[in-house]
């Protein structure tokens, strides 16, 4: 079974993690960069200590029941801890609608905390994985905290982020920090031409180097609209708009400002040092761009898409997100009056 493996780059941690199995911590803080696999490596760690017959290569023998519970996520000795779906009170009809909440709240941990002082059902170790753990908000992260300060006997709590500095730092330190690098480039490279990606290089490049989001970028329908405002970006002040905030209504507004913040930060770049890094093919445009951009309206508009992504999670509209952010490229170009 894939799911109780991490991925291969990851293996020099987890022979590591494994050389005392006995000294296991009370709780892991998972690191490293998004998109790089921290999710499966925390999988891995949970199939391993609820399995029957540990295989001889540190990982679970997935074929035992508690490996089959797990992988139908029926373990009853494991819990997750994520942003659940909530109840949107403005939905139309007899029955609330779920809607996407972007935090852990404080109902969740009580009720972890509730379960977790049950009896073990198979009288071993319990599991608990929070991801993401910057998403905890501070309710949730204090009545974490005392769990976490306070710990059952054989639970082992593993905490994932992308975002180490996000972490509150009472959390952080009650946990063993274990970082999980990306792999390198020719790795990384490597294992998306075995699944089929001819353009590798670029998609890495795109994904900031990490292999699991450049297999996002490569699906058709996001690669249809992000290659689409790609190459309207490309023609700088004959770029129209609100033509193109029209044409893309329907893309997610994080993915909109993902594209347009690395456009900007190439651009840039560009300018400082003569080469991009998300975009290398699109190396030409940027070029002949950047040379009647405005750059204390580039800094400005970093700014403003910055602002944009971290309120991504909050009911926007997203058209005039969209056009806000448009117009203000637009304007990148403009002689100054």
């Amino acid at each position: 079974m894939d799911s109780v493996h991490n991925y291969v780059w990851h293996d020099p941690v987890w022979q590591q993690l494994w050389q005392q199995p006995e000294r296991l911590p009370h709780a892991l803080l998972l690191h490293g960069p998004a998109g790089t696999g921290k999710r499966r490596f925390a999988r891995a760690v949970a199939a391993r200590i609820l399995c029957q017959r540990p295989a001889a290569d540190g990982y679970a023998c997935g074929q035992c029941a508690s490996c089959h519970w797990l992988e139908q996520d029926a373990h009853p000795d494991f819990f997750l801890l994520s942003p659940d779906s909530g109840e949107d009170e403005s939905a139309e009809g007899d029955k609330p609608q779920k809607r996407k909440s972007a935090w852990i709240n404080v109902e969740q941990v009580r009720n972890l905390v509730e379960l977790t002082a049950l009896s073990k059902h198979q009288g071993g170790w319990r599991v608990v994985i929070v991801e993401p753990a910057e998403q905890l908000n501070l309710n949730a992260a204090n009545a974490l905290l005392k769990t976490l300060e306070e710990p059952s006997e054989r639970t082992l709590f593993l905490l994932v982020t992308a975002r180490l500095n996000r972490v509150m730092p009472t959390i952080r330190s009650r946990c063993l920090k274990l970082a999980l690098p990306a792999p390198g480039p020719s790795q990384a490279e490597a294992w998306l031409r075995e699944r089929g990606l001819g353009n590798s290089a670029a998609l890495l490049h795109e994904a900031g180097g990490a292999p699991l989001l450049a297999l996002e970028l490569a699906e058709p329908a996001y690669r249809e609209q992000a290659d689409w405002l790609l190459q309207a970006l490309g023609k700088g002040p004959a770029m129209d708009a609100l033509q193109v905030a029209e044409k893309l209504q329907d893309m997610p507004i994080a993915s909109c400002v993902d594209i347009v913040q690395k456009w900007l930060f190439d651009l840039l770049r560009t300018r400082l040092v003569k080469a991009g890094h998300f975009y290398p093919d699109y190396a030409n445009n940027l070029q002949a761009l950047v040379k009647s951009v405005n750059l204390s309206r580039l800094s400005t508009l970093l700014d403003t898409a910055q602002r944009i992504r971290r309120a991504a999670y909050h009911p926007l509209n997203a058209r005039l997100v969209q056009e806000e952010l448009l117009l203000g490229y637009q304007a990148l170009f403009q002689a100054d009056s």
